[in-house]
């Protein structure tokens, strides 16, 4: 559409109702082609990824013309979501509820989003679940509401909402769309040939693994495909018949043979895993039996650092921190520490910048054991000689509790599903303990500094 033609119209129907007397008319029509051209460029700035502020302006000019329009509340609603301000993207949602008279799915959608990202997850079930009494077939609803329920509860139905995270994940859908052969949906393996492969992160692949011994069990042959960097890990830990080792990118191989195949984050649904009591808890990943590093001090608390995950993952900004707010804890006597981070990028892009999570790393009293960390398997050495691990939501957590390794999570503004609601342990890995990012990383640091105390004394 050329923009001087569309007001060039606009202009010549303004003087032709005015010139015949039809003033309100003419008002009214200028507030709707207003209304509709402050929308417009409200979401052209929000397309930018930079002027939030300006299409929020934009909305918010709009609504003073036409109070009742729902649809520029939820505007404003997605504009402060991008912001990562939730509290006022809530407060919009709200409002869209109000003037969309109860009956619209978006606004109920975008406030259940809005809570959950505000860690109050009973209510944003509650908000889920009108939506999908609106819209029950809305995949990214169902999905949404099925990690809100798991994260309260353990439930069936949880499991069934999270399979349609290859529904609103294009990549994710087009990776299963490799294999030919059917989806195992429980039946009997007796005899049978298994797939299993993994379609999300390192660390959720450890997380799900503690479920492979089970199909042995049913007397199924297993097959895994895995991204490369965990194969020492798996090695002769968990029963697998076959390993195919993968990239860790888009250059997947061919899928062998197999009668049936699955994700393994779809073996929690298969298992059946309604409850707490129905979680395989103990160690499952087991490091070499070598010999202690010569340079820990055995008088010493032995603590392993890790302050970020991979730099790719969408919300990155939310988990990882700098790696000198850890430098509280050094400071502890009878303490030595080791910076267990490795093969990830020390600069990152985030909303306020690029940033370098390593800068002042050289300054604190620990040793980096990144040069001496090949791969998982030397990770998975210097970890068992560890007495704790204190590390963010990343895959090292999940390493460190799969070996049963005491293990500190420090979780940042926005928890992951497996983590629960609001509580200090996991019944995933009994030896973890959790510790909630309530304002600041330096002030969760100094609740950890507290306890920590207590651990050297």
């Amino acid at each position: 559409m050329n923009l001087d033609n569309f007001l060039g119209r606009m202009y010549e129907e303004s003087c032709w109702l005015q010139s015949q007397g039809r003033q309100s008319e003419n008002i009214y029509t200028l507030e709707q082609y207003s209304v509709q051209s402050l929308n417009t460029l409200g979401l052209a700035y929000c397309a930018t990824g930079v002027y939030f502020d300006k299409a929020i302006e934009c909305f918010k000019d709009a609504l003073k013309i036409d109070t009742g329009n729902w649809i520029l509340w939820s505007n404003i609603c997605h504009a402060y979501s991008l912001m990562e301000d939730h509290e006022n993207s809530l407060e919009a949602a709200m409002n869209a509820i109000k003037t969309s008279r109860g009956v619209s799915f978006d606004p109920f959608y975008n406030a259940g989003v809005a809570l959950t990202s505000l860690n109050k997850i009973p209510e944003a079930i509650a908000m889920y679940e009108i939506a999908l009494e609106l819209k029950p077939s809305h995949c990214h609803a169902n999905y949404n509401y099925g990690l809100c329920k798991l994260r309260m509860n353990l439930c069936q139905d949880g499991w069934e909402k999270y399979e349609n995270r290859f529904i609103t994940n294009p990549l994710t859908g087009k990776f299963k769309q490799r294999f030919l052969a059917p989806d195992w949906d429980g039946r009997k393996l007796k005899g049978k040939k298994l797939l299993v492969y993994s379609e999300q992160g390192l660390g959720d692949f450890i997380f799900y693994a503690r479920f492979l011994p089970l199909l042995k069990e049913v007397g199924a042959t297993v097959a895994v495909e895995v991204q490369e960097q965990l194969v020492p890990i798996l090695g002769e830990n968990l029963k697998i018949d076959e390993l195919i080792s993968r990239k860790n990118d888009r250059n997947w191989p061919e899928p062998i043979e197999s009668d049936y195949v699955i994700s393994i984050a779809s073996l929690p649904k298969i298992f059946k895993v309604d409850s707490k009591e129905k979680i395989p808890k103990e160690p499952y990943v087991f490091a070499s039996n070598k010999p202690k590093p010569d340079f820990y001090i055995d008088e010493k608390l032995k603590i392993g650092l890790c302050w970020c995950g991979n730099s790719d993952h969408q919300r990155d900004h939310t988990r990882s921190m700098f790696v000198e707010q850890f430098s509280p804890l050094t400071e502890i006597p009878n303490t030595q520490f080791f910076g267990l981070v490795k093969g990830v990028n020390k600069s990152r892009k985030w909303p306020n910048g690029v940033i370098n999570l390593f800068q002042g790393i050289e300054n604190l009293p620990m040793i980096n054991l990144e040069n001496q960390i090949k791969d998982f398997g030397d990770l998975m050495h210097y970890i068992n000689h560890l007495d704790l691990v204190i590390t963010v939501d990343t895959g090292l957590a999940h390493l460190a509790g799969a070996m049963g390794k005491k293990t500190w999570i420090l979780l940042g503004s926005e928890v992951d599903w497996r983590w629960g609601y609001n509580k200090e342990t996991t019944p995933w890995y009994p030896n973890a303990r959790l510790f909630y990012k309530k304002d600041t990383w330096e002030n969760l640091v100094q609740e950890v500094l507290q306890e920590l105390k207590k651990e050297s004394v």
